[in-house]
C-alpha cells in the first residue's frame, strides 16, 4: 500500500519542479507531518549599461553575483577585435569579431553582421548564464588599441 504521505510528497515535488521550469519562483514553507520544505524566493534584478567610445584593451562590462547576460551588443567601426567572456565558472567565449560571423548563422546566441547602410561592425551576444560574477573583456587584433563606437548591455543579477 502507499504511504499516505507520498502524494503530498509527490504534490510538493511537482509544484516546486513546475515552478522552477516556468521560472516563477515563490515563497512559502509546507509542512506535511513532520517534514517542513521551504522555497525561497529568487529576485531578477535588471542591470542596464551603455557607453560610447570603449578604450580597448580592456574590460568592457563587468558585474558580480548569479545572473544572466541577456543581451551584449557592440558596434565597432572596425572588426579587429577580439571578445572575451569570463564567469566563475571560467572562460566561456575567446573569439575574434571574423569567428563569430563566421558563425553567428548558425548559433542563436550569437550575431555578427556588418550594418551595410553605417559600414559599422556588429556583434549581439545572448542569453549568457553565469556564477559569481561575469567580465567582458576586449583586445584589439590589429594595433595596440582600439575603440568600439557603443557598448550596450542589458542583464540579470539574482538576489
Amino acid at each position: 500500500t502507499m504511504s499516505p504521505r507520498l502524494p503530498g510528497l509527490l504534490e510538493l515535488a511537482l509544484a516546486i519542479a513546475a515552478a522552477e521550469e516556468a521560472g516563477q519562483a515563490f515563497a512559502r514553507a509546507v509542512a506535511l507531518d513532520r517534514v517542513s520544505v521551504e522555497v525561497r524566493e529568487r529576485r531578477e534584478e535588471p542591470r542596464f549599461y551603455m557607453k560610447k567610445m570603449v578604450e580597448i584593451p580592456g574590460t568592457i562590462f563587468e558585474l558580480e553575483g548569479d545572473g544572466v547576460l541577456e543581451e551584449l551588443t557592440i558596434i565597432s567601426s572596425s572588426p579587429d577585435y577580439e571578445l572575451r567572456i569570463r564567469t566563475g565558472a571560467g572562460e566561456l567565449l575567446s573569439a575574434r569579431w571574423s569567428d563569430l560571423a563566421d558563425m553567428s548563422s548558425y548559433i542563436k546566441w550569437v550575431a555578427a553582421f556588418v550594418d551595410e547602410e553605417s559600414g559599422k561592425y556588429v556583434l549581439s551576444i545572448n542569453n549568457i548564464k553565469f556564477v559569481d560574477y561575469i567580465r567582458v573583456l576586449a583586445y584589439p587584433t590589429a594595433g595596440r588599441t582600439a575603440r568600439l563606437d557603443l557598448v550596450v548591455v542589458k542583464a540579470f543579477v539574482y538576489s
